[in-house]
């Protein structure tokens, strides 16, 4: 069914509540009503919320409050924000929340964004009761004593999980809770933290909790890698089964880890198809051996880290014969051509590649080496060059222009969408474009990221 926003639903009820009086009354650019009760308009509502839709979306904690009665007992997906709070001005003395609501049975998806403490137990009571919760998102949000105990008897219902700058105020309750945990459900977990509010050691647990996990995403702040080596953190980390993570299919890691934290959490999945890696330092060897690992099932590659060598994108692209998607910044010609002889072994799968090529200024020769390659992608349809490549005297990024190869990307007969970074060097010619309908023609945008010229296609 389709999400229904507030402002949709105060016209749904002015339909529906005939003979009710409503109010409408503006908080935070949505809407609500106050909404007199009735049983038997009550039940006509309910009716026609469940024929309209089941998901509501962009509430604030003033509507759900007001909506709680009616809206509540249909939903199956809710997300909630409370534009009063932030975490920078907290009071834990806050007055209390209205009485929770009489049902939240259907809910599957509930999103709780910088909720007051006192909140939080509001959905977690009626919700810890029973099984529907599939996923739940909480952000920016602090978790007392109370809640956090709600939160463990949600966990193993759940299938997704994201907590992200989430802080438990309690760690002496968490730890304890966890002990003995199991999330036998959850597919995939997020852990999002800018500082130390859920200590590294304490996530490890978490997810040694959830033996059947698929996708684990992991961000943390600059400093945290100093737990991966602590004597806490080996411990837990040694007496886990490494066999339980043989189901991770996809990892994505934000922050500041280092080469040993890489390598120990590729090592420890040995099933990954999906990675993606924004970190503030060089991919170091003892990552790039771990890779070498993964790197006969590995479907999708992404990095977002500034130092991201040429050496390590060299290595997806020569040893990932099943890769059908690589991000990355870029890649020098000497190492996007290093065995002229045989093409990528991704070329038959590859259909996305965001790379820049660097030439030097010597190198203008290797262009149309460079394209040979890339015509051997006969899947590709998305070709993204974003990274500048200029960055030493006349060094200069791949040139769309007929006289240096591109010619040879006839083959390319899928190529949907094409993106530069317009150095005035790449911007084609009415040659190159004429050449490009004819010979793409699924080309239905071009676009120039720093000009902002696009040319697009019906």
């Amino acid at each position: 069914m389709d999400a229904i926003i507030f402002p949709e639903m105060t016209q749904l009820i002015n339909r529906t509540l005939i003979k009710v009086s409503k109010k409408g009354v503006p908080i935070a650019n949505e809407w609500h009503s106050e909404i007199p009760s009735g049983p038997c308009e009550e039940n006509e509502l309910v009716e026609e919320v469940k024929r309209h839709a089941n998901v509501i979306v962009n509430a604030t904690m003033d509507e759900v409050v007001a909506y709680n009665r009616i809206v509540l007992q249909v939903i199956q997906s809710l997300t909630v924000t409370d534009p009063s709070y932030t975490l920078n001005s907290v009071d834990l003395q806050l007055r209390g929340p209205p009485q929770p609501p009489a049902t939240l049975v259907m809910l599957e998806h509930l999103g709780l964004d910088s909720i007051q403490p006192n909140r939080i137990k509001w959905f977690l009571q009626p919700i810890s009761s029973f099984g529907c919760l599939r996923s739940l998102i909480v952000t920016n949000t602090f978790i007392d004593r109370e809640s956090a105990l709600l939160l463990w008897k949600v966990f193993p219902q759940l299938e997704v999980l994201a907590l992200m700058d989430v802080h438990f105020l309690d760690m002496t309750a968490v730890r304890e809770n966890m002990k003995g945990m199991l999330c036998p459900r959850l597919k995939k977990l997020y852990l999002h933290y800018s500082d130390g509010g859920f200590p590294m050691e304490d996530q490890y647990q978490l997810l040694l909790a959830c033996p059947s996990l698929e996708a684990f995403h992991w961000a943390f702040p600059k400093g945290d890698e100093d737990h991966m080596f602590s004597s806490e953190f080996m411990e837990i980390r040694e007496s886990s089964d490494a066999e339980m993570y043989r189901e991770v299919k996809e990892v994505h890691i934000v922050g500041s880890m280092n080469d040993y934290g890489i390598a120990l959490a590729m090592n420890n999945m040995p099933g990954i198809r999906s990675l993606s890696i924004c970190i503030d330092n060089q991919i170091g060897p003892l990552s790039l051996v771990a890779m070498t690992n993964l790197a006969a099932n590995l479907t999708r590659f992404e990095s977002h880290s500034p130092l991201t060598n040429s050496a390590s994108v060299r290595l997806v692209l020569f040893s990932c014969p099943m890769l059908h998607t690589l991000i990355a910044r870029k890649i020098s010609a000497v190492d996007a051509i290093q065995d002229r002889q045989t093409q990528w072994p991704c070329a038959c799968s590859l259909k996305v590649l965001c790379l820049s090529f660097a030439f030097e200024s010597h190198e203008t020769h290797l262009q149309d080496e460079v394209y040979m390659k890339l015509a051997e992608c006969t899947q590709l349809e998305q070709l993204i060059m974003h990274e500048p490549c200029n960055e030493s005297p006349g060094s200069f990024g791949l040139r769309l222009r007929l006289a240096q190869g591109l010619g040879r990307l006839s083959s390319l007969s899928s190529m949907s969408f094409l993106s530069t970074l317009d150095d005035f060097t790449q911007t084609p010619r009415m040659e190159e474009v004429k050449w490009m309908e004819l010979y793409w023609p699924k080309l239905h945008r071009y676009h120039c990221a720093y000009s902002g010229f696009s040319m697009v296609h019906q």
